[in-house]
């Protein structure tokens, strides 16, 4: 996977991580990943399989919250039950 340099400052601003937070995590300088997001060195392929799984563990996330808040668990909606309201 390639990863642009705009395409890293996006991703880091949607985890709401910093320059910082990336380089702790995956053990660089800040510097470097001031670099990368500068666009004035090529971002690791390794780096960006790393944005990419924090990514979808946002969206599996947040899918998760959505469920759980906007539909409830089975047990709560009473999907459990063996009458619904829908039998005359």
């Amino acid at each position: 996977m390639r990863m642009s340099a705009e395409d890293l400052t996006k991703s880091l601003k949607v985890l709401g991580m910093s320059q910082g937070d990336l380089a702790r995590d995956i053990g660089v300088r800040p510097e470097t990943v001031y670099r990368w997001c500068k666009g004035n060195h090529p971002i690791p392929g390794s780096v960006a399989k790393v944005i990419e799984t924090y990514l979808q563990m946002q969206a599996e996330k947040i899918a998760g919250e959505f469920n759980g808040t906007e539909r409830g668990s089975a047990e709560e909606s009473g999907a459990n039950d063996t009458e619904t309201d829908c039998n005359p």
